[in-house]
């Protein structure tokens, strides 16, 4: 076997720590060309591996796993008898068990007058089941949106809706596009590590609430990264291995000094291509030479390069007992060794029980949602879909700190309610009044989530100064201790909150049941309907804007007014202030398109000049679009994004 030691000393400023006694990097040349020959040196680590990888991102495909009910499934399915909403995880032994029995409640009182606030909004109604009891007023229920980073559902539908391909059931899970999409955040303060706003809408004995969790953004230290890239034959096809080819390359610039990086390739067989490059030590365009050289061949046995993958990064993590991270690329297309889903499953398992993170990339638009969902599952890592190089900047970019940095592991999350009110409905992906039946989740540093509920108000009535609580406990990715805050929050400071949240998020929610309904071919035009509506709440979205252009022709909605078309558009030097990674600008012109992508290394856009009306299309979690005008004398347009809303001046 041909391997190649590369001593490169690039990095004068490289903390001692960060590289200390960490082994030269190396190179196997013949990995990287037609005769591979399999490695076994690590592999007898992983002969009894029972467990599985972390998160997952995906590049052309969805998710879905065996251990919890997607949210297509959950709707088909009955709940079970300690669950308080359809999507909360579900047994074989409870789906077989009759769901009890529970009486009509009886009218209700309306909020006391003294300081309540009624919004009689008629979308409400859009989205309640009427036939789903209320759960039993006051008490704990504990609830979960999954890891702050499983984006792939909304990332693989917006991506086959923008080129009209299939968006089957099992690839529509609604509480990951409340995970996705942009939100008003509340911001963290003090020694806090979560910032929490709270909004709510009442309509008769109804209150339909939102609930916005921020996460601290995190220094981070240095870490070890194990890549492991699928070269299959099947990563020929469409732009897979170009996609691939950007991330990693995107990824290698943005890695932090000190950081170590080994790349394990495999197709029938697996070989380790890159063993200890450390960043800011060896040379960079060493790294990129090797991801350049990266192609197509042979079967896909994604088990093997997992358990080798698994076998260095446990090393690592015993040697150095620094935090590490498993990356698999990868379209799952698995078609020799074991071919088992499970398998690849206990792979995850089994890194997380090592306090190693996975996340899993699904490249093309037919990957293997199955696998990456049970793998990510168990490993408690990013999920997510890449379809565009912006996207690829978003992640492994100016994204590249959250997606590596944990702020809380095993985060469970909590609410208490007043005894005036009772959960209808949650909108996320499990809940229940047991807190063993939900499974605790990892939170990305800088990320944010909603947690969006239906509650019902006991016919007593609810009072302004009845109080909500909320209990976020976790631990401490770096010394393990387990931590807690707790929020608290009464009624009248709810209804007294900005509503855009609420509406937003059931604006949402009724898109994702568009789509349901139009893939189950039933009619979708009252889950269009009432996506409009409470679209109407939230003037001025453009991230809903964009949705409603994407809304299935079938579904009938109320058309957005573009604007007048055939404008005249100027150029110039676009700076973006974002609370959320900008991949792109795009500045549309009556002749033609010009687009920039934006990096640490190149912040503003910067365009020829021009004068008249344009349109500026900055590209976050979706394209958000704004017009400007410039009469040719401004030579700087400021762009600010926050909440899924854009201004440029």
């Amino acid at each position: 076997m041909i391997k190649q030691r590369v001593v490169l000393m690039m990095g004068v400023g490289l903390p001692a720590l960060a590289s200390a006694g960490l082994p030269s990097m190396e190179i196997d040349e013949q990995c990287l060309g037609i005769a591979v020959k399999e490695e076994h040196s690590l592999m007898s680590r992983t002969t009894s591996v029972a467990g599985g990888l972390g998160g997952s991102v995906v590049m052309g495909s969805a998710k879905g796993a065996p251990a919890r009910v997607s949210a297509g499934a959950a709707r088909r399915s009955a709940p079970r008898r300690k669950s308080l909403a359809p999507q909360a995880e579900m047994s074989a032994a409870d789906e077989a068990a009759p769901a009890p029995s529970v009486a009509p409640a009886p009218p209700m009182a309306p909020v006391e007058s003294e300081e309540a606030i009624d919004m009689d909004d008629g979308f409400l109604r859009d989205r309640r089941d009427k036939d789903q009891a209320a759960a039993s007023f006051g008490g704990t229920v504990h609830l979960s949106n999954d890891d702050a980073l499983s984006l792939a559902s909304p990332q693989r539908l917006l991506y086959a809706l923008e080129r009209h391909l299939p968006t089957p059931v099992e690839h529509i899970r609604p509480h990951e596009f409340l995970n996705y999409f942009s939100f008003d955040l509340p911001g963290v303060t003090g020694d806090d590590a979560f910032g929490v706003g709270w909004s709510a809408v009442q309509q008769d004995d109804g209150l339909t609430m939102s609930i916005v969790l921020q996460g601290r953004e995190l220094d981070r230290d240095a870490m070890d990264l194990t890549w492991v890239v699928d070269r299959s034959g099947s990563m020929g096809a469409d732009d897979r291995m170009p996609l691939t080819h950007a991330s990693l390359r995107t990824m290698a610039e943005n890695l932090q000094e000190g950081d170590r990086v080994d790349v394990v390739l495999f197709d029938d067989r697996s070989c380790a291509a890159v063993r200890n490059y450390v960043a800011g030590r060896d040379s960079l365009e060493a790294l990129t030479r090797v991801i350049g050289q990266i192609q197509p061949r042979g079967g896909t046995d994604l088990n093997q390069g997992l358990q080798m993958g698994y076998a260095m990064a446990e090393a690592h993590a015993a040697d150095s007992g620094r935090s590490g991270q498993v990356m698999v690329f990868t379209d799952a297309m698995l078609n020799t060794g074991d071919v088992s889903v499970a398998t690849t499953e206990r792979i995850g398992g089994s890194l997380d029980k090592h306090g190693i993170r996975l996340t899993g990339v699904g490249v093309g638009e037919d990957f293997r949602d199955d696998v990456l969902d049970a793998l990510t599952e168990k490993g408690k890592g990013a999920y997510l879909f890449l379809g565009s190089e912006a996207v690829v900047e978003r992640f492994f970019g100016a994204g590249l700190g959250s997606l590596l940095t944990p702020l809380a592991e095993d985060l469970k999350v909590a609410l208490e309610l007043p005894d005036s009110l009772g959960m209808e409905r949650f909108y996320g992906e499990q809940i229940s009044t047991v807190a063993a039946e939900v499974q605790p989740v990892t939170f990305a540093s800088g990320a944010s989530q909603v947690f969006f509920q239906d509650l019902r108000i006991a016919r007593k009535g609810l009072k302004a100064s009845d109080e909500l609580e909320l209990v976020l406990s976790w631990k401490d990715p770096g010394s393990g201790e387990v931590r807690s805050q707790v929020v608290r929050k009464r009624a009248v400071e709810l209804l007294r909150a900005d509503t855009t949240p609420v509406f937003k998020a059931r604006a949402l929610m009724s898109f994702s049941d568009a789509l349901l309904a139009q893939q189950m071919g039933g009619a979708c035009d009252e889950p269009a309907g009432a996506f409009d509506r409470a679209r109407q709440g939230a003037p001025g979205d453009g991230e809903l804007a964009w949705l409603a252009d994407l809304m299935p022709r079938s579904c009938a909605v109320a058309a957005v007014s573009p604007g007048a078309p055939g404008f005249e558009a100027p150029a110039l030097q676009v700076a973006v202030d974002a609370d959320v990674p900008v991949g792109q600008v795009t500045l549309r012109c009556a002749d033609g398109d010009q687009s920039e992508i934006l990096s640490a290394a190149r912040p503003a856009a910067r365009f020829a000049q021009k004068t008249g009306a344009c349109e500026v299309q900055v590209q976050g979690p979706v394209p958000l679009v704004t017009r400007v005008e410039l009469d040719g004398s401004d030579t700087e347009l400021m762009c600010r994004v926050r909440g899924g809303r854009i201004a440029c001046r």
